[in-house]
């Protein structure tokens, strides 16, 4: 899969325009208690071709891929309530890719659930 991050140049400017005001907030009076020095990109790099530079050089993706086998019972849903994939027997997806919608916040409790349920499905384990 390629997500094609900064494929459009209109990205790669408005993560360039991120970081000048993640440097405006930061130059605030309200951070000077704890603001000693940018340490990246740093003082050095000033012009947006430096900046893009950067931007092109450090920027990574924080994502989970969601939805993408979701869990139901609709003839849409990929996996069923006990994460069983439909029509295969004895295979499971376990991860946050059952999950029916993206969540908007960390999954990561969320996935952990995931796996623990799972772990009670396999164990035969039955929690009213």
């Amino acid at each position: 899969m390629n997500p094609n991050y900064l494929g459009d140049r209109w990205d790669l400017e408005r993560m360039v325009q991120g970081v000048k005001i993640a440097r405006e907030i930061f130059a605030t009076s309200a951070f000077s208690p704890w603001y000693k020095q940018e340490l990246q990109p740093g003082p050095g790099h000033v012009g947006d071709d430096d900046l893009r530079t950067f931007v092109k050089q450090k920027s990574e993706s924080y994502h989970h891929q969601a939805g993408s086998c979701r869990m139901g019972i609709d003839d849409l849903s990929v996996v069923d309530p006990e994460l069983r994939v439909h029509g295969v027997r004895n295979l499971r997806v376990v991860d946050a890719s059952v999950m029916p919608a993206v969540p908007s916040g960390n999954c990561h409790t969320a996935i952990a659930m995931i796996a623990e349920r799972a772990a009670d499905f396999l164990r035969g384990v039955s929690r009213a």
